[in-house]
């Protein structure tokens, strides 16, 4: 986290997120154009935009931004925010056209990361490896020191927004501090993970503070859009998710520890233990909507225990729901191994093809 705010500092990107507002605003693009059903982005630089040494940044540094992040030279461990790129085109001096290989509603967002920030083509080749120590971007502060005691920031006089408050800034590197404190002995803790052993042996001694907290993850069921067969149909999706009782899915003891979620993730959201969308006879009707004949499904989960449950008790709960005397033609299937999803739902040959779609519960 530290290292993201000192970046913020000294780099600009495209376009920012405001996090009290949810929102996109304009960063080093003033404006941006959106069409062909979200494949072409087209971008209007602000003029008047400088570098830390005193060039105008212009949509070739944009262009060479882009293609270093995706190429393997620079190997970024962020590369696939753009592996969907699939080209980029200067059209102007402050215009840059971008085509992707399929719509991504997340683009911007991934525009917005502190690693998207721009740097100037000429810097980054001359320096070199050195680009690292000495890095030279847009933002409210610059460089002026970085060694192994210090790195000192000064305010950038010729920032296109907001000037700074402070004009300089200090970070002082204290390896002996950081060894005494090295040295002192941290306490224990004991951790434990919801139908997991616990990782240290033995009982929690009494003297122990223990401490509990709800997570704000989600295991969630996905179907593969990328086959044919029921599940392609928007009404057989509902009836899934309409027929089954989420209660149901919360592991024996574990029901004042889990809530159930409207979403994948939500500080706002208040803990529930309501399901809104439980509904047989609605996903009945769904379902004679959808016309499912019975076609045989395959129910994918990870090895966990916790999922393993849970997908058994989706399986029943569509039985239920859909008001059949056996197992509504769904067997279950371990996923492939380090599979972290709640379960994934699909036809059955083979199970081929990816097992991402649209979100169902």
């Amino acid at each position: 986290m530290v290292e993201a705010h000192l970046g913020q500092q000294i780099f600009d990107c495209l376009v920012k997120y405001n996090a009290k507002t949810d929102e996109i605003e304009g960063g080093l693009a003033h404006y941006w154009t959106v069409c062909d059903k979200g494949l072409h982005w087209t971008f209007y630089l602000r003029k008047g935009v400088y570098f830390h040494h005193g060039r105008e940044m212009t949509a070739e540094d944009v262009r060479f931004t882009l293609e270093r992040l995706k190429g393997e030279e620079l190997r970024s461990p962020h590369r696939w925010l753009f592996s969907g790129v699939e080209s980029v085109e200067v059209r102007d001096k402050y215009i840059i056209r971008l085509k992707l290989r399929r719509a991504n509603p997340l683009f911007l967002y991934h525009l917005s990361f502190e690693r998207a920030a721009i740097v100037p083509e000429d810097a980054v080749r001359r320096l070199g490896e050195n680009f690292r120590q000495m890095p030279v971007g847009t933002g409210p502060f610059r460089i002026v020191q970085h060694n192994e005691s210090m790195l000192v920031l000064e305010a950038f006089s010729r920032y296109y927004d907001k000037r700074s408050h402070l004009d300089r800034v200090e970070v002082w590197y204290t390896p002996e501090l950081l060894r005494k404190a090295s040295s002192v002995e941290s306490p224990p803790y004991l951790m434990r993970i919801q139908d997991c052993k616990e990782l240290t042996s033995g009982e929690i001694p009494q003297d122990w503070k223990v401490i509990e907290a709800v997570g704000r993850d989600s295991s969630f069921l996905t179907f593969n859009l990328n086959l044919p067969g029921p599940q392609q149909r928007l009404s057989f999706r509902k009836a899934f998710i309409h027929g089954v009782d989420r209660k149901k899915l919360i592991p024996p003891g574990e029901e004042d520890k889990t809530a159930l979620s409207r979403w994948f993730y939500a500080l706002d959201q208040d803990l529930s233990s309501t399901d809104e969308q439980y509904d047989p006879i609605l996903a009945r009707r769904y379902l004679a909507e959808s016309g499912y004949a019975g076609e045989t499904l395959t129910l994918l989960t990870s090895d966990a225990a916790w999922f393993t449950g849970a997908a058994r008790e989706l399986a029943a709960a569509a039985c239920r729901a859909w008001d059949r005397d056996r197992d509504p033609a769904i067997p279950l299937r371990r996923g492939p191994a380090g599979a972290d999803c709640c379960s994934s739902l699909q036809p059955d040959p083979q199970c081929a093809g990816s097992q991402s779609g649209a979100v169902g519960n």
